[in-house]
C-alpha cells in the first residue's frame, strides 16, 4: 500500500486529544475575531453604546435560541428541504451518472494494464460517486437560502416559531438526505457495474496441459508429498492467460494470480459425455521429453500407452478418466494425444506392466470459475517503526538518492546497509492454512550507471527475534521492480542461528515472534544498486475483509465529504447571494482537494519559489534550481512570496482537507479501510460542521430574518 508523506492517518486515540485542543484554540480565535468584527460594524453604524448593546442582545437571544432548538421542527424543515430539492428535479443527476458509466463501458478496456480493478474503482469512486454527489451538495446548499430570501418564500417559515438554528440544521439534514439517497443508488450500481464488467472466465484445453511430476514441497501446496499434476495455461480472455496447476487426483485446482485475480478450477462431466470400454492397452514408441516440477529431461524414446477402444469418438486434446484397467498403470486422468479410428494414445504416459484385461474410460472437462480477488479488501499489518542501517552497519536514517525521495530512503547492495521493520500484533491467525505468512512489498529501485534498467533488483529477507536472540538465514531472494506490488511467502519453518552461534530449525511463531512482535530485515543483494522504501511499503497480510462492505466504508467517506460541503454551502448562503456562494464553496472544495499542492507552495524549500518567483522564472526562462540575480526586483519577488507563503500557511489551518477525507485510494488499491481512518474523518468533519452551524445561526440572527 503506497502511502506518501503527509497522507498517513494518525492513530485515533493519539490524535483526538491534541486535535481537540487545537480545535478549541482555533475556535476561540475565530469567536474573538467574530465578536470583534460585529462590535466594530455595530459601533460604526449605531454608535458605541447602542452598538455594544445590540451585539450583546443578539448574542444573548442567539444563545437562548440554541437551547430552545426543537428536533421536531428541525425534521419538519428537513422534509421541506427534501421536497424543494425534488421540485428542482435534482434526481436528473442520475442521468449524468448513467452517462459516466456508459463512458466507462465505451472507453475503458479491462485488458488494458495489469491492474484493471484499480482503474475501474478509481473511475467510479471519483467520477461516478464523489464528483456527482458533491456537485449536487454544492448547488443545493448554495442557492437554497438566497433564493428563498430573494423570493420572500422564507417568510412563510419564519413567521412560525422557528429558530435560525432549526432553519440551518433543517437545510443541512434535508440536502444531506437527498445526497445520501443518490449516493446509495449510485454506489450499489457502481459496485455491481465494476464486478460485472471485470468478471469473466476462461477455458482449458487438454492440448495446453502437461503432466508434471512434483517432488515433496513443490507446487502450489508445499505440504503435499510426491505427486503428479497437470500444468498448463488457460485460454486468452481480456488480454491475459493464467498458468494453471490441477491436482487431478482431487479433481480441482486453481490458476496463478494474474492482473489482480485468480480462478478456481473444478472437474465437471460434459453435457454430452463420451464413454466406452477398453479392449486393450499396448506400448507405442514415441520421442519426447519427460516433465518434472523444475525442468524437463532431454528428448528420449519411451513407450507411451495406446488404448484400443472401438468407435470411441474422441479427439486430440480431450481429457478422460480411466478406471478398472488390470496389469498396466493406466488408471488415472489423461489427455488424448493422438487418435485413430479404434484407438487413442495417452499424452505424457509411460507403459509399465502387461495388460490383463478390463477397463473403462469416460470423458471429463475442467471448468474455470469466475474471477476472484478483483475487488479485494486486504487487511495489512503495518510496521510501527522502521530503522535504517548505514553502509558500515551503524544505525542511521537511510541513504538519500535525491531530494524527491525525502519520504523514502534507500539501502545499498552488497554492504551492511539494511532496513529493519518492526511489527506487533502477529499471531497464528494471521498465517495461512499451511502456517506460512504472506508479506506484500512495494519497493522503489534506484539503479546506478552500472545497473541494467531492464532487469529487477534482487533483495533478501531475514527474520529477527525482537530481543535479537535468533536471526534467520536469508530466505529465498525476491526480485523488485519500480513500485510494482508483489507478495512474498515466509515459510513457517526458517532455519536460523542463536546469538550464541547455535544453529536450529526455527519456526516463525515458536522462535521468532515474541508477544506478537517481530523484526523483518531487508537487504539489497546487488552491488551499487539501491532499494528504496518507507515504513508502510512492507507489511503482512491478515485475513481479508468483505469487499462489498469495504466498498460501503469507502462510500461513508464520500458521505462525510458531502456533509461537510453541504454545511459549508448553507453557512455561506446565509450572508452571500446564490452565485457568490456557489463561487465561494466551489473554490473551497477545489482547494480542499489540492491541499498537498498548496502545502508545497507554502514550503520555502520548494524549488522554483511561490507564484511571483515562478512567474518571473517563466518570463526569464530560468531553471528552478538557479538563484535569481540580486536586484531590487528580486527583493520584491522574495518579499511578495514570503507574504504569500504566510497567507497560505494560515489558510491551511482552517481549510478543510477533503483529500484526507477520501478513502477512494485505499479501496481502489484493494485494501480494507481501517476503522481508525473513519473515526478520524468523522471527528474532523464534526470539527467543521459544529462551528459552521453556530456561525450560520448567529448570522441569521444578526440579519433579523425572523423579524
Amino acid at each position: 500500500m503506497i502511502v506518501e508523506a503527509g497522507k498517513e492517518i494518525p492513530w485515533f486515540w493519539e490524535w483526538v486529544l491534541p486535535a481537540f485542543g487545537y480545535w478549541l484554540l482555533i475556535a476561540l480565535i475565530l469567536v474573538v475575531l467574530g465578536i470583534g468584527l460585529a462590535l466594530l460594524f455595530a459601533v460604526i453604524g449605531r454608535g458605541p453604546g447602542p452598538g455594544a448593546r445590540t451585539v450583546g442582545q443578539r448574542l444573548g437571544e442567539g444563545s437562548l435560541d440554541l437551547l430552545s432548538t426543537s428536533p421536531r421542527r428541525v425534521l419538519a424543515l428537513a422534509q421541506l428541504a427534501v421536497k424543494e430539492a425534488v421540485r428542482k428535479k435534482i434526481f436528473v443527476v442520475l442521468i449524468l451518472f448513467v452517462l459516466v458509466i456508459a463512458a466507462a463501458t465505451w472507453f475503458m478496456d479491462p485488458s488494458a494494464g495489469s491492474e484493471p480493478a484499480r482503474m475501474y474503482l478509481d473511475f467510479v469512486l471519483l467520477w461516478g460517486l464523489t464528483v456527482p454527489v458533491l456537485v449536487v451538495g454544492v448547488f443545493l446548499s448554495a442557492f437554497s437560502l438566497p433564493g428563498d430570501i430573494a423570493n420572500h418564500t422564507i417568510y412563510t417559515v419564519v413567521t412560525k416559531p422557528v429558530r435560525p438554528t432549526e432553519i440551518v440544521l433543517g437545510r443541512i439534514l434535508g440536502f444531506t438526505a437527498i445526497g445520501s439517497v443518490l449516493l446509495l443508488v449510485m454506489g450499489i450500481a457502481s459496485y455491481f457495474f465494476v464486478a460485472r464488467t471485470l468478471d469473466h472466465t476462461h477455458t482449458i484445453s487438454g492440448a495446453d496441459l502437461a503432466r508434471v511430476k512434483l517432488l515433496a514441497g513443490q507446487g502450489s501446496d508445499p505440504e503435499q508429498g510426491d505427486r503428479t499434476v497437470f500444468r498448463g495455461q488457460t485460454s486468452l480472455v481480456q488480454g491475459h492467460k493464467h498458468p494453471v496447476e490441477i491436482d487431478f487426483a482431487a479433481g480441482k485446482g486453481r490458476t496463478d494470480l494474474v492482473n489482480q485475480h485468480w480462478h478456481e478450477i473444478t472437474e465437471r462431466q460434459p453435457r454430452q459425455r463420451k464413454q466406452g470400454d477398453i479392449e486393450g492397452c499396448r506400448p507405442e514408441a514415441v520421442t519426447a521429453a519427460v516433465n518434472t516440477g523444475s525442468a524437463s529431461s532431454p528428448a528420449a524414446t519411451r513407450q507411451r500407452i495406446r488404448v484400443d477402444s472401438t468407435a470411441h469418438g474422441l479427439s486430440r486434446g480431450d481429457i478422460i478418466r480411466i478406471t478398472d484397467v488390470e496389469g498396466v498403470e493406466a488408471n488415472d486422468v489423461w489427455v488424448i494425444d493422438d487418435v485413430e479410428e479404434n484407438s487413442f494414445a495417452l499424452k505424457d504416459s509411460e507403459f509399465f506392466g502387461e495388460y490383463r484385461g478390463g477397463g473403462r474410460w469416460q470423458q471429463i472437462t475442467y471448468e474455470v470459475g469466475g474471477a476472484r480477488g478483483f475487488i479485494s479488501a486486504k487487511v495489512p499489518i503495518l510496521a510501527y517503526q522502521l530503522q535504517f542501517y548505514n553502509r558500515d552497519g551503524t544505525p542511521g536514517e537511510g541513504i538519500n538518492v535525491g531530494t524527491e525521495w525525502e519520504y523514502r530512503k534507500s539501502i545499498e547492495g552488497e554492504t551492511d546497509s539494511a532496513a529493519e521493520f518492526y511489527y506487533r500484533g502477529l499471531d497464528p491467525s494471521v498465517a495461512d492454512r499451511n502456517g506460512n505468512l504472506k508479506l506484500q512489498l512495494t519497493l522503489g529501485v534506484f539503479r546506478t550507471v552500472k545497473g541494467n534498467i531492464e532487469s529487477p533488483i534482487r533483495g533478501n529477507i531475514q527474520l529477527v527475534h525482537p530481543d535479537r536472540e535468533i536471526i534467520s538465514e536469508k530466505l529465498e531472494p525476491f526480485d523488485a521492480w519500480e513500485y510494482r506490488p508483489f507478495e512474498f511467502t515466509i515459510p513457517k519453518t526458517c532455519p536460523g542461528m542463536r546469538s550464541t552461534g547455535e544453529r536450529l530449525d526455527a519456526t516463525v511463531f515458536d522462535d521468532y515472534v515474541k508477544d506478537g512482535k517481530l523484526i523483518l530485515r531487508i537487504t539489497c543483494a546487488e552491488r551499487l544498486q539501491y532499494l528504496t522504501m518507507a515504513k508502510n511499503d512492507v507489511f503482512f497480510l491478515s485475513r481479508p475483509a468483505a469487499p462489498a462492505f469495504n466498498f460501503i466504508k469507502g462510500c461513508v467517506s464520500i458521505w462525510l465529504q458531502l456533509l461537510l460541503v453541504v454545511s459549508l454551502g448553507v453557512t455561506l448562503s446565509t450572508f452571500l447571494n446564490g452565485f457568490v456562494s456557489l463561487l465561494a464553496i466551489g473554490t473551497i472544495v477545489v482547494a480542499g482537494f489540492f491541499t498537498e499542492t498548496i502545502r508545497e507552495i507554502a514550503d520555502p524549500k520548494t524549488p522554483g519559489g511561490a507564484s511571483m518567483e515562478s512567474f518571473v522564472r517563466v518570463l526569464n526562462r530560468s531553471a528552478m534550481t538557479t538563484d535569481l540575480p540580486p536586484s531590487l526586483g528580486t527583493d520584491f519577488v522574495t518579499w511578495f512570496d514570503s507574504g504569500e507563503r504566510v497567507g497560505l500557511r494560515l489558510l491551511l489551518r482552517v481549510l478543510p482537507d477533503l483529500s484526507h477525507l477520501s478513502s477512494n485510494n485505499i479501496v481502489s488499491q484493494g485494501f480494507s479501510v481501517p476503522w481508525n481512518n473513519l473515526w478520524v474523518q468523522l471527528f474532523t468533519v464534526l470539527g467543521f460542521v459544529i462551528p459552521l452551524c453556530l456561525f450560520a445561526h448567529y448570522i441569521l440572527k444578526g440579519r433579523e430574518v425572523a423579524a
